[in-house]
């Protein structure tokens, strides 16, 4: 954050955000993000703003790993909207429709 605040200071122009940390955040940390991820996987500066832009993706074991740490720490209520959440998961992954609409 203390190199993109000084990127900010050194920024000359008239769309300077009145909020220099929503600027940072906003803009400049999004913008370096894209570009060191086209830089890790050598990928152009497009096709690393796509990556960005679908976020994080995990796959179906660290749902399912997520799943259970969560339900060893809550409540019943909760465990069992966690449950059907899960169950309603994995059915979907089995369905070939919904897998040819991803």
């Amino acid at each position: 954050m203390h190199f993109l605040s000084e990127v900010l200071e050194r920024t000359e122009t008239d769309k300077k955000s009145a909020d220099p940390v929503a600027f940072v955040m906003d803009v400049l940390l999004p913008e370096a993000t894209v570009h060191a991820l086209g830089a890790v996987h050598s990928i152009s500066l497009d096709k690393a703003k796509e990556m960005y832009m679908r976020g994080t993706e995990f796959d179906s074991s660290e749902i399912t790993q997520l799943g259970e740490q969560l339900q060893s720490h809550i409540s019943s209520k909760p465990r069992q909207k966690l449950d059907s959440f899960l169950s309603n998961y994995k059915k979907a992954l089995e369905c070939e429709e919904f897998l040819r609409r991803l």
